[in-house]
C-alpha cells in the first residue's frame, strides 16, 4: 500500500533553506523510494543541461518520472544511501538501493505539498516523503536532585572527581531518582568488544575522559591518508564519520560529547565523571563510535541520520544511542525507520553474514520523556526500540 507523507513542518523549510525571498524557497529536498519492479528499468541518471548550465531534465529510464523531474525542475537526484561494494548484497536485500534524494533549486511554499503528492502517486514510487527536521533532546535538570549523593569514605564508588554529582547513577537524597548503578557494576562495568554508535553531535575524541574510550578503525588509522583502506566506502574514518558534512573529520559538539561521556567516560581515573559502562580505569569500558549528524549551532542543519545507522551496523557497532527526535509530535520518515530496521537485523554480522560482534542483532536506544508529553514522538515511538 502506498504511504504518503504530506506533512511538512514549516521551520524545517525556513532553516534548511537559509534563503527565503517572498514565497520562494531555495534548495528544497525530499525523498522517494522506488518500487522494486520499477528499479530494473531505472537507468543511470543523466542530467540534460540548458545553455546556462542549469539542469533542464534528469533522465532515469522511467518516463513518467522523467516528466515529473522536468515539470518541477528537479536539479539533482542521488542515492540516499551510500552504494557500498563490500555490503552491497545486504543493502539490496533491505531495499536501501531504492531510496533517492531529490533537490529542487527553487519552489514556492504552496507547491511543496503538491510536488510530494505528485511523486507519491507516480506508478514507479512506493513512498515520497519530506525531509523532516530533527533536533537534539536536552536533559531535564531538577534542582532538588542536583548534588545527588552524600559520600562517607570510599563506599566502593569510583574515584572520579565529579561522581558525587552524578545523581542519576547513585542518589540517596531522592529515592528512585537514580538507576542504582552499583547493582549493574557488580555484574559488568563495561566491555571493549561492545561498540556503541553515538548518533548525535560529534564526540570530542581527544577529551581526557573519552580518548581511551573511542572506537578506532585500525585499517584507516594505520593506512594511507586519502585512501579507503578497508573498502567500506568511507575514506579516513578513524573514529567514525561526520554525516552532517559528509567528511571524515569529526567536529566536537557539546551535546554529542555529553552523551558519549554518560555512556563511556573512563571510570575510576580520578578525572571528570564515571561512565555507566566506562570500565574500572584499565581501559576496559565500551568503545564509542562517533556518527555525527548535528553541529553546535541550532541553526546548523543536521543531516545523514539514515546513513549513520547503516554505517554503524556495517562497521561493528551493536548499540546505537540516539538523543534526538522529530521536532513535531507524530511525524516520522520511513527512510529513518528502514535504516533502524537494518541496524537491528545486521549489527554483529560481517558482510558475509558471519557473527563477529559480542551479540548478533543490534539494540537501538532513543531518548524519550524529556519534554513531559504523552504525545508520540518519533523515532522513539517506533515499537521495536528501547526508550
Amino acid at each position: 500500500m502506498k504511504k504518503i507523507f504530506l506533512i511538512l513542518y514549516v521551520s524545517i523549510i525556513t532553516m534548511q533553506l537559509w534563503a527565503q525571498k517572498s514565497n520562494s524557497i531555495s534548495n528544497v529536498q525530499f525523498k522517494i523510494k522506488l518500487k522494486q519492479e520499477s528499479f530494473s528499468a531505472f537507468a543511470p541518471i543523466t542530467k540534460i543541461k540548458t545553455t546556462n548550465g542549469k539542469t533542464k531534465k534528469i533522465e532515469t529510464g522511467l518516463e513518467s518520472m522523467n516528466n515529473l523531474n522536468e515539470q518541477f525542475q528537479v536539479e539533482n537526484l542521488e542515492a540516499l544511501f551510500l552504494q557500498s561494494d563490500k555490503f552491497a548484497a545486504r543493502h539490496i536485500k533491505h531495499g536501501l538501493h531504492l531510496w533517492y534524494m531529490l533537490t529542487i533549486d527553487s519552489v514556492s511554499t504552496e507547491q511543496i505539498l503538491q510536488i510530494i503528492a505528485a511523486y507519491s502517486t507516480n506508478p514507479n514510487v512506493e513512498i515520497a516523503e519530506p525531509v523532516i527536521l530533527k533536533s537534539p533532546i536536552e536533559p531535564v535538570v531538577k534542582s532538588k536532585l542536583v548534588g545527588g549523593m552524600k559520600r562517607s569514605g570510599d563506599e566502593g564508588f569510583p574515584n572520579d572527581v565529579l561522581f558525587s554529582k552524578q545523581w542519576g547513577l547513585k542518589n540517596n537524597r531522592s529515592v528512585g531518582a537514580d538507576i542504582d548503578v552499583q547493582r549493574a557494576w557488580a555484574i559488568q562495568k563495561g566491555d571493549p568488544s561492545v561498540i556503541v554508535a553515538v548518533i548525535d553531535g560529534g564526540v570530542d575524541y581527544r577529551h581526557q575522559d573519552l580518548a581511551a574510550s573511542m572506537w578506532k578503525n585500525d585499517a584507516e588509522a594505520k593506512g594511507i591518508a586519502g585512501v579507503d583502506d578497508d573498502n567500506n566506502g568511507f575514506v579516513d574514518d578513524i573514529h567514525g564519520w561526520n554525516f552532517k558534512d559528509n567528511k571524515s573529520e569529526i567536529s566536537p559538539v557539546d551535546h554529542g560529547t555529553h552523551v558519549a561521556g554518560v555512556i563511556a567516560a573512563v571510570s575510576n581515573n580520578s578525572k571528570g565523571i564515571a561512565g555507566i559502562a566506562g570500565g574500572d580505569g584499565s581501559e576496559n569500558g565500551v568503545k564509542i563510535m562517533s556518527c555525527q549528524i548535528f553541529g553546535n549551532d541550532f541553526f546548523d542543519i543536521p543531516g545523514g541520520y539514515e546513513q549513520a545507522f547503516i554505517y554503524a551496523a556495517d562497521n561493528g557497532a551493536v548499540i546505537a544511542l540516539n538523543s534526538w527526535g522529530e521536532t513535531k509530535d507524530g511525524e516520522y520518515g520511513q527512510s529513518v525507520l528502514d535504516a533502524i530496521d537494518y541496524f537491528i537485523e545486521n549489527a554483529g554480522y560481517d558482510e558475509n553474514n558471519n557473527p563477529v560482534g559480542p551479540m548478533q542483532g543490534g539494540l537501538v536506544v532513543f531518548a524519550a520523556g524529556n519534554n513531559s508529553t504523552e504525545k508520540p514522538t518519533y523515532p522513539a515511538f517506533y515499537k521495536i526500540l528501547l526508550r
